[in-house]
């Protein structure tokens, strides 16, 4: 997001902040309801290329837009439940990352 702490750190630091204006760039898409749907359907895709008892880790965060928390990892975990087997969760503490109140 244009704006956030972390895109300001990053363009302080003179790393890129802007990735592509691609419209097939996931990270373009600001509907979050699409951008969840678009990633649950690639997943889906790499379900059918995956062998028998194969593992998959996705590795996701949370959003939070203009004051809105978007449970990405549980919307995924949710809906890919329906065809893979949901293993485990693991919270990855950054202890880089300020903690904020949801």
């Amino acid at each position: 997001m244009k704006g956030a702490m972390t895109q300001r750190s990053r363009k302080e630091s003179g790393l890129d902040v802007f990735y592509s204006d691609d419209p097939n760039d996931l990270g373009n898409i600001s509907d979050y309801d699409l951008f969840a749907e678009s990633l649950i359907s690639i997943y889906r895709l790499v379900y059918d290329l995956l062998r028998d008892k194969a593992s998959m880790t996705i590795i996701v965060k949370n959003v939070k837009k203009r004051g809105r928390m978007y449970p990405l990892a549980w919307d995924l975990g949710r809906e890919l439940s329906q065809i893979f087997t949901l293993k485990d969760e693991k919270i990855w503490c950054q202890d880089n990352q300020r903690l904020a109140p949801y």
